[in-house]
């Protein structure tokens, strides 16, 4: 199990920051270059969903995800709506940098997604930033599936720090 938060000190401060880089860039390496279209198009969908949340296009995000939505906490679409809503127009700035660490394609139309996010309110441009930047550091399991030739989000289970023994718990339990 890999867990990283930040700790008290300059020290331990320093040695997070070169820990998380560490880990990001494995993860950069370690991403599938020959994936195949579909895996490719889920890229597509988290790097789109990056571009617009930090745009603050709550309504374009909207789009990107399921009339069906449903996660483990009970929320639907709206409620997602709304903690976007919310989110976005309490940050001012909203940057992110995002590693698409997996992608686990279930059958031809649904796959889950681990995402690893760092939030920040001044621009992460890469990797190498993120020992200057005070990022919020998350982790995404992201249940997506195909509807009507567009990939969409319809479930999804996010936590602070980034751990990647986690459990696919994308998806509500019925």
């Amino acid at each position: 199990m890999l867990r990283l938060t930040r700790t008290s000190g300059e020290t331990g401060s320093r040695i997070g920051r070169l820990a998380i880089l560490i880990v990001v860039v494995l993860f950069a390496a370690c991403a599938d270059e020959s994936s195949t279209p579909r895996e490719a198009r889920i890229r597509a969908l988290i790097d789109n969903f990056e571009d617009l949340a930090e745009k603050g296009e709550v309504r374009a995000l909207s789009d990107l995800i399921s009339e069906e939505y449903a996660d483990a906490r009970g929320n639907k679409k709206a409620s997602l709506q709304l903690l976007l809503t919310h989110y976005i127009g309490r940050h001012r700035s909203i940057h992110l940098l995002t590693r698409t660490a997996r992608v686990d394609l279930q059958d031809s139309t649904h796959a889950d997604v681990l995402v690893f996010v760092a939030m920040a309110g001044r621009p992460i441009s890469s990797v190498r930033d993120l020992g200057a930047v005070r990022a919020d550091l998350y982790h995404f399991n992201v249940a997506v599936a195909e509807e009507d030739g567009e990939w969409r989000v319809v479930g999804a289970r996010w936590e602070r720090g980034w751990d990647a023994d986690v459990p696919d718990v994308a998806r509500p339990t019925q």
